[in-house]
């Protein structure tokens, strides 16, 4: 039986077109994943860097009433209903707060901080 180098050429052509095909759905559900990695990562840092400050502004005497913030989802801080990301202190007791960083309602990053007491000398 002899077969044309046509048919050859479109089998092969086939075959490179199919691994094609597959190498390419690989490669972009790679990349979609690293993309949604990358915004969680981002995401993360931006909230431990926010959770940080307010941690410091409370430790220094601020009234943790006066500590909150919006932010749209770029992180710029936002006073409209258009807000993403929500950074609030929420004290325990006297000397101990937590800061708690929200996404759509959901609690993304929270830190426990606790003011120094300052001790005075008995006279």
């Amino acid at each position: 039986m002899k077969t044309s180098k046509s048919a050859i050429f479109l089998f092969e052509l086939m075959f490179v077109i199919l691994i094609f095909s597959i190498i390419a759905a690989v490669c972009t559900s790679l990349y979609a994943k690293a993309f949604t990695f990358s915004r969680e990562s981002r995401e993360a840092t931006q909230s431990v860097i926010i959770a940080s400050d307010f941690a410091e502004q409370y430790k220094s005497g601020k009234d943790p009433d006066e500590l909150n913030a919006r932010y749209d989802k770029e992180w710029k801080e936002s006073d409209s209903a258009n807000t993403t990301y929500l950074a609030t202190v929420e004290a325990e007791s006297e000397h101990i707060a937590e800061v708690i960083v929200e996404k759509d309602g959901d609690q993304i990053y929270s830190i426990k901080v606790q003011r120094d007491i300052e001790l005075t000398k008995a006279s």
